[in-house]
């Protein structure tokens, strides 16, 4: 409360209502009017697009666990931990930087392959999983037949109807196959980083936290806030426009549109809805592509992190993907990005168990133990 009084209350004026607020009125306040008149008249899609694609397209992370070791305690674990998994996509990759444009099915590919943006609704018919691993939420599925569904991922199904971006769809191209492929409809975009105002809050948050954990200040109000900040860039990115409101009044609910209409909504904003979903599917491919690399010794899986079944070909691919990491920022080794997007070494597990997604206990070769189970406090099970 101190912190926050002195810092926004007495500096700038104003209460936060939440962790994301205060970022959010920092990037606001750093966008040029150039930049806001593109959001609002260049960007964003008509009320029904929008809503479609947060319906069918946004997926969070990746949350589950191999088939073949739930229930079983798994000995001699290794786990590895992206380090900032979602600042690290918003930092090294591109993004969509124009409206949606309607694009023919023939033309999804070679606009791929010149490096633009697409999302497209395609069918598949009799598509199954190659590996031990189910990708795909059931959730997501415009339309599904005759699936196999494990822990509410589709393993396999007569057919199946969904909506992808052209990075879904190399996630796609790794864990299923399938016999046909029809792509219904499409669009484009064009590509590239994300603007300044939104990356230079990002990386003045990241530097701030790094300088505190090189300090030993770890446990300080001031770190706290950094990393929070660091987290909070994500969050806005997927803040979804609310069209209805719901009330409560005499043991009764009420559902009423938004006094608001769409365009004054979108006249508000400062984000394009696109940049959270590419957000979420860059994190989940780095993810995944080291899945399958190491398959059948993958335990579990949380968003961004990895257990695993130690072997050489694991350590291997570990120090792969951090040292492709390294070369995207080469030029900041040694600076406040060193590090940013690799694996870390979650420590000496002797014993692992799941019973599915956020169902899990790992006990360490020091004797402590975790527990990660949905609806429990952490450390719950030490009390």
């Amino acid at each position: 409360a101190e912190y926050l009084y002195n810092e926004y209350i007495m500096k700038q004026g104003y209460l936060p209502l939440t962790k994301t607020g205060i970022l959010r009125n920092k990037v606001k306040a750093g966008i040029s009017k150039e930049w806001k008149q593109k959001i609002v008249n260049d960007f964003l899609p008509d009320k029904d697009t929008y809503n479609y694609f947060f319906r069918y397209l946004f997926r969070g992370g990746f949350v589950h666990a191999n088939i073949k070791y739930v229930g079983e305690i798994v000995e001699n674990v290794g786990g590895a931990d992206f380090t900032s998994s979602y600042p690290f996509v918003m930092l090294s990759e591109h993004f969509p930087m124009s409206k949606p444009v309607k694009c023919s099915p023939e033309n999804v590919l070679p606009n791929i392959e010149r490096g633009r943006h697409c999302c497209f609704i395609v069918k598949f018919e009799n598509i199954y999983q190659t590996t031990n691993h189910s990708i795909e939420s059931e959730s997501k599925a415009i339309n599904v037949i005759a699936p196999i569904i494990d822990n509410g991922r589709i393993m396999c199904a007569k057919s199946l109807t969904v909506f992808l971006t052209e990075i879904d769809f190399k996630i796609y191209q790794m864990f299923y196959e399938w016999d046909n492929m029809e792509i219904i409809k499409a669009w484009v975009f064009d590509s590239a980083p994300l603007p300044e105002y939104l990356i230079q809050p990002l990386k003045f948050y990241y530097q701030q936290k790094q300088e505190l954990k090189k300090a030993g200040k770890q446990n300080t109000v001031e770190y706290a806030v950094a990393k929070e900040m660091v987290n909070s860039a994500y969050g806005m990115t997927v803040t979804r426009l609310n069209f209805t409101e719901y009330g409560y009044c005499n043991d009764e609910w009420t559902e009423n549109e938004s006094e608001k209409s769409y365009q004054q909504m979108r006249n508000e904003q400062f984000l394009n809805c696109m940049w959270g979903i590419y957000v979420t599917a860059y994190a989940r491919y780095n993810l995944l592509k080291c899945v399958y690399q190491i398959a059948d010794n993958v335990i579990y899986c949380d968003t961004d992190s990895i257990y695993y079944v130690k072997s050489p070909e694991c350590l291997e691919m570990v120090k792969e993907y951090n040292n492709s990491v390294d070369r995207i920022f080469q030029t900041e080794k040694g600076g406040y990005l060193d590090g940013i997007g690799k694996f870390d070494d979650l420590g000496e597990i002797a014993k692992f168990k799941t019973l599915g997604a956020k169902r899990y206990i790992k006990t360490m070769k020091n004797g402590d133990f975790e527990q990660t189970i949905a609806g429990l406090p952490k450390g719950i099970l030490k009390k």
